[in-house]
């Protein structure tokens, strides 16, 4: 049997084909505050905060979901099921590095690249 979204126990609506992962909850917001800002909360239900948006013409999501081995994996279980089919797992360790600049691309093939320009040490 395929696990489907009918069998999810937090995702319970389809999501964008693409999307991208923080373990940091604040990097979330950062992102959609600054890339997304008309994106609508999707699901917000045990530690997992997802947003749906759009993003140059591309609908794409934003999650949070905490780091763990099966609360991790259970949600990108869930993910999948829910019609996502390419997640970038974007994280670094916020205490040490702050990034100056961020640029989100979308390939024609629907593949999301994320580059950080001028990493600077936080004083």
């Amino acid at each position: 049997m395929k696990f489907t979204r009918y069998e999810n126990v937090i995702i319970k609506k389809p999501l964008p084909a693409a999307g991208i992962v923080c373990s940091n909850p604040q990097r979330t917001q950062r992102l959609v505050n600054r890339y997304f800002p008309e994106a609508q909360l999707h699901t917000d239900s045990w530690g997992i905060v997802i947003y749906t948006g759009s993003y140059q013409g591309h609908d794409m999501f934003v999650a949070s979901v905490p780091m763990g081995a099966g609360g991790s994996g259970f949600a990108f279980l869930e993910m999948y099921a829910a019609e996502a089919h390419y997640i970038v797992r974007y994280g670094s360790n916020d205490r040490y590095l702050t990034y100056s600049r961020h640029q989100i691309k979308v390939t024609q093939c629907g593949i999301l690249i994320i580059d950080d320009y001028t990493l600077t040490e936080m004083t």
